[in-house]
């Protein structure tokens, strides 16, 4: 019992040590969830995994610049993010070696090309040399939508690359069959947003507006093919330019003439005859 009861005494004081120890880091964890607070004041970042050989010799490094940092240099944090459990956070750095440095300021970032020395480090802080270089641009910021898109990618793809792991070693699939599948998913898939998406846009716009012609209108049900165009002959001039010609009008019939004569004319033409007539008795 007495053997026990020191056993449990030394696990206690063994976790008060490494408690101590661990709240004495200076280094701040930045997470998928926390990294909102990079977009605010002055930071030094540092990219790792804990199976790099290289990121477990340079961590006692950062742990003294961040020391120093906190004494001498307060308005500077410095954080570290673990790349085998923040993949999105990697995407969006674009991070592509280990360990990798990020200077940030007011949302601002810039990628460290110096030697990870604790005097470079401390130079490149209090002399701010990081203003000698330009920020990453609009749209490979890490706090932009690009890189936010490119992070969210990296991670569905770590989620797919277990899918297949499991379904390849733990249920003992087809490499070709569980590859098959997942063409007809992403098919599926794509086909069913698309047709979502057409829903809803059809759904969201507004009707489109009809045109009713209402019958008092002007050549309501006209439909052209009756109108015939003035069609009049074309006459060449001395001066070479296309004349246009007056069509002839018909000539009436007649008996048209003989009811459209006037009755003046008429009347004149009978008093003129019997006019003739006494004449001529006169002369006889």
């Amino acid at each position: 019992m007495a053997i026990s009861t020191e056993l449990l005494a030394l696990f206690i004081l063994l976790g008060s040590v490494s408690t101590v120890f661990a709240d004495d880091s200076n280094v701040v964890v930045i997470t998928d969830e926390n990294f909102g607070q990079l977009r605010e004041g002055e930071w030094m970042i540092e990219f790792y995994a804990p199976w790099c050989p290289a990121c477990r010799s340079f961590e006692v490094h950062w742990e003294e610049f961040a020391s120093l940092c906190k004494k001498k240099y307060p308005n500077v944090r410095v954080g570290k993010v673990d790349v085998t459990t923040e993949m999105i956070l990697s995407g969006r750095f674009l991070v592509q070696r280990l360990p990798t440095l990020f200077h940030g300021i007011n949302n601002d970032f810039r990628e460290l090309s110096i030697d990870r020395s604790l005097k470079n480090m401390e130079s490149y802080v209090r002399d701010k040399t990081w203003q000698k270089t330009e920020p990453m641009p609009w749209y490979s910021s890490p706090m932009g939508h690009v890189s936010g898109c490119l992070g969210y990618a990296m991670k569905a793809g770590s989620y797919l690359q277990k899918i297949y792991d499991y379904l390849t070693k733990e249920v003992g699939l087809s490499m070709w069959l569980v590859i098959a599948g997942g063409v007809v998913a992403v098919v599926v898939a794509g086909v069913s947003l698309g047709m979502g998406a057409l829903y809803i846009g059809l759904k969201l716009s507004p009707p489109m507006p009809v045109h009713i012609q209402s019958p008092q209108s002007e050549n309501f049900g006209s439909t052209g093919e009756n109108d015939e165009p003035d069609k009049k002959p074309r006459v060449q001039t001395d001066e070479g330019q296309a004349e246009t010609k007056p069509s002839p009008r018909p000539s009436a019939s007649p008996r048209a003439k003989k009811e459209t004569a006037s009755p003046s004319a008429t009347g004149g033409s009978a008093r003129q005859r019997k006019g003739g007539k006494k004449l001529k008795a006169s002369t006889d």
